[in-house]
């Protein structure tokens, strides 16, 4: 059972399995929770969403085995039965998110996930509540009042922490996947960090929000399924390394190749600073030799 600290404003838990499997009804925790979020695509209280083709689905139970980030009323501190904090013991660090929690935009500020989503996706705000992120049915907006367009800025994403231009950056981590072709080519593209597993970051394409990568616990993967290699995967394989080559045996989308490397290294000025070394080196080299002579 974990014990939930009214002061808390955001607790991630763990919803155990086996002999001590208990599935309590969200709807009678709704006094203390107003937003459920796991990472298997589910969302919001039972009551808050209606179209099961929301990004945020109903969820009516914390079922045994999944983990979940519970955004509080603080009214009360409470209990949830069978749950141990994702803080605690061998939970630490395996929880993951489909959506950012918190991030950073320079020049902007930091953003706080809020506890009413806009057009069934998440929304954020500044502490201080003077800029706002949110979606508008086709892209993250970021504007000085919710909902508005005065004054307003796009990505272009399904992320909120996705670039916003002119410098605009997530600070953040970002992955850039290239290399796939044809029906795969929209796995292709900058990867946002939206969450963790198996204590590493987890990424998520930010043009249709359709491919993840992540850490397995022995290498990454690139998959349309955050967390699972039951479908289509790539990987990097033979090493636990976070960039290189993307393959797999015969189930890497259509049995193609690709390659991921930091998304905020311009491949550009690694082909200059391989140059730069190249050119010091051989700068160095006709010294000695000079001197020897």
């Amino acid at each position: 059972m974990a014990n939930i600290d009214k002061n808390k404003r955001q607790v991630t838990i763990f919803q155990s399995s086996g002999s001590e499997c208990v599935e309590p009804k969200t709807t009678d925790l709704k006094q203390f929770v107003n937003i459920v979020y796991t990472a298997s695509g589910k969302g919001t209280l039972v009551d808050r969403v209606t179209s099961e083709t929301a990004s945020f689905l109903p969820i009516s139970n914390l079922e045994c085995g999944n983990s979940y980030l519970l955004n509080l009323t603080g009214v009360s501190s409470f209990n949830i039965p069978g749950a141990t904090l994702a803080i605690e013991g061998a939970n630490t660090n395996l929880m993951t998110t489909l959506f950012p929690t918190v991030f950073t935009i320079s020049g902007k500020g930091t953003f706080h996930l809020t506890d009413n989503p806009v057009n069934k996706k998440p929304a954020y705000k500044t502490v201080d509540g003077t800029m706002y992120v949110w979606f508008n049915n086709t892209t993250y907006v970021m504007s000085p009042n919710l909902q508005s367009m005065a004054g307003a800025i796009t990505n272009a994403s399904c992320l909120p922490n996705a670039s916003y231009g002119d410098g605009r950056d997530s600070t953040s981590q970002s992955i850039q996947i290239s290399g796939f072709t044809g029906s795969a080519a929209d796995a292709n593209g900058v990867y946002e960090e939206v969450g963790y597993l198996n204590d590493k970051p987890m990424f998520r394409n930010g043009s249709d929000c359709s491919y993840f990568y992540f850490f397995d616990g022995s290498r990454w993967v690139i998959s349309n399924m955050a967390g699972s290699t039951s479908t289509e995967a790539c990987f990097i394989r033979g090493t636990s390394d976070m960039f290189g080559t993307l393959s797999s045996n015969g189930r890497c989308f259509e049995n193609q190749t690709g390659t991921s490397r930091d998304g905020k290294v311009d491949p550009r000025s690694l082909a200059t600073e391989s140059k730069q070394h190249l050119l010091t080196t051989e700068s160095k080299e006709s010294i000695l030799i000079t001197e020897e002579n």
